[in-house]
């Protein structure tokens, strides 16, 4: 015998928004960083992995990072990656086998909207590709999200090096390529 239950006025329903046409996964740049950020640096991310995966961005090119996402997100894909230091230990290694990312202005602070403390920051980053002086610039944009090292509950560890990417491409006429 099945059971059909109807939910009646006022009940709260689940329902999964992300699946709906019109609907998709937008989150502001405080939730960004004072959530999943946070969580996966405090390695508390396993409910949402299955929505913003781990990529190492040094070996993929940015167009072939829609690929990890078989659902369509448009022209805007999130993803965590750890920061890869270059030989002196203090820059950032951000270079693919095809191009680099260059950083493109000032970095911007992320502000907690209730007591407006600093939680983190965004970076803007552009892809160019080949090498220097002869590099082009695509259409590919990402803003990385680092948290700042108070925000996080416990003491700094191998985790702190998580950083979230929101990859963007700005061409009006990209269309991601069928898996």
């Amino acid at each position: 015998m099945s059971s059909s239950v109807a939910p009646e006025e006022g009940d709260a329903v689940r329902v999964n928004v992300s699946r709906l046409p019109g609907f998709g996964f937008s989150p502001t740049d405080e939730l960004l960083v004072s959530y999943y950020l946070k969580n996966k640096i405090e390695g508390t991310d396993s409910h949402f992995r299955h929505v913003i995966p781990e990529i190492d961005v040094c070996k993929y090119e940015p167009c072939d990072i829609p690929a990890f996402f078989p659902e369509v997100h448009g022209k805007e894909w999130f993803f965590f990656s750890r920061l890869d230091y270059k030989y002196n230990g203090t820059r950032c290694n951000r270079a693919t086998g095809q191009g680099f990312y260059k950083i493109t202005g000032m970095d911007r602070k992320i502000r907690a909207e209730e007591s407006k403390a600093v939680i983190g920051k965004k970076r803007i980053l552009t892809f160019y590709e080949g090498r220097l002086p002869k590099s082009k610039k695509t259409n590919w944009v990402v803003h990385e999200y680092n948290l700042t090292e108070t925000k996080v509950s416990s003491k700094p560890t191998k985790q702190m090096n998580f950083v979230l990417w929101r990859l963007k491409n700005m061409s009006a006429s990209y269309k991601k390529p069928k898996v």
